[in-house]
């Protein structure tokens, strides 16, 4: 995968997808030299971002709670507002009712 033509990509997990996208796609984003993943975790009520892509993932990660502000590296130099981030509802069996992941080129 060529990752030049990507500027940034975003994505949130979901019950199902959760462990792909922390243990597989951190690394490939970053080897593919994506300059920044947005991941918001909606268990951990988490938005993490990473930056500064390396042949072996990414040379910098940072995570802010919902609620607080995460600063986006360059190329965007922009603070990311999670207050309206919200955690998924459950519905009556108990499961995760968010689902869904994407990317955005640039």
């Amino acid at each position: 995968m060529d990752g030049e033509a990507l500027s940034f990509v975003a994505e949130l997990t979901s019950t199902s997808t959760r462990g792909v996208d922390w243990e597989d796609k951190v690394p490939v984003y970053g080897r593919a030299g994506v300059p920044v993943y947005l991941l918001v975790d909606m268990r951990d009520e988490t938005a993490t971002v990473f930056s500064e892509p390396s042949g072996k993932g990414y040379r910098s990660r940072t995570t802010a709670p919902f609620g607080a502000k995460l600063r986006i590296p360059a190329p965007f130099d922009c603070d990311l507002d999670t207050s309206e981030f919200e955690p998924p509802t459950e519905d009556a069996e108990g499961t995760d009712n968010t689902e869904g992941t994407g990317a955005t080129g640039g």
